[in-house]
């Protein structure tokens, strides 16, 4: 493990993160404005909203961490001799963190912000981290993503759900606003299971038994879980910890992921 390349492109994965999330509160004044179900992990900070900070300062601060995440980004690929495929790709990750609420693209305007969030965050990540780290890409590194991938997308199916009435009347077309609570809640339920199932099934092709074993049982537990929530009323409650159990079950099955490959 080449720890210094790890940190250098946690940098870079970090600070697109947070560019996109500066994005986000720019582009989501409207309907952060309209909402009345915000939670500690969904519906924006509403910091600018409420006055806290000035929209001025969050530009600054979008223009300062995306220009962390290319510089993080040169330096790997030239500093590093990660090469230019690891830039095009770092670089796209960093587009695609940005386009999720700006620019012409506007992703989660358009109904396709859940799909571009779980490739960006759940696939390319891992996979662009693998090819830094080893200089090669491996069809393994693949199946172990991919539940992860449609784990995003039941994760972004219930941190949307408290935000539909506000969504809605901002003019966002994201899949919950276009299937409606019940339809997407099950729809994020059922891209559990098959993330559990796929989990399962990369064991057959090589996948380190306990890397896709584990995750699979938790994406089915996670499945079950919310199952459940999804007979309870709604409620603020409900929306807080419904959205604090997916981001769990998230980190958790990440970690799981992590770290039976690295015992591998």
């Amino acid at each position: 493990m080449d720890w210094a390349k790890f940190a250098v492109f946690q940098i870079v994965v970090s600070s697109s993160q947070l560019a996109g999330a500066c994005a986000n509160e720019l582009a989501d004044v409207d309907s952060d404005a309209l909402n009345a179900n915000r939670t500690w992990f969904s519906g924006g900070s509403g910091m600018i909203v409420e006055g806290r900070v000035k929209p001025r300062t969050v530009t600054w601060a979008l223009s300062g961490w995306s220009g962390l995440a290319l510089i993080g980004s040169f330096v790997l690929a030239f500093l590093m001799d990660t090469g230019v495929l690891s830039l095009l790709l770092m670089t796209l990750g960093l587009f695609l963190a940005l386009s999720y609420s700006v620019g012409p693209m506007r992703f989660s305007y358009r109904g396709l912000g859940e799909v571009v969030m779980a490739f960006m965050v759940s696939f390319l990540t891992p996979l662009v981290s693998f090819y830094i780290l080893f200089g090669t890409l491996h069809e393994l590194i693949v199946w172990a993503a991919l539940p992860i991938v449609f784990q995003m997308l039941g994760l972004m199916m219930v941190v949307e759900y408290p935000d539909r009435a506000a969504d809605l009347a901002s003019g966002k077309r994201n899949l919950v606003v276009r299937f409606g609570s019940t339809r997407s809640w099950r729809l994020g339920i059922l891209m559990l299971v098959i993330g559990g199932a796929i989990a399962l099934y990369s064991v057959r092709l090589g996948l380190p038994i306990w890397a896709g074993v584990a995750p699979g049982a938790v994406l089915f537990a996670e499945a079950l879980v919310f199952w459940a929530l999804g007979r309870v009323p709604d409620s603020k409650s409900k929306n807080f910890w419904s959205t604090a159990i997916s981001c769990g079950f998230f980190v958790l099955v990440i970690l799981v992921i992590a770290a039976t490959l690295y015992r591998a």
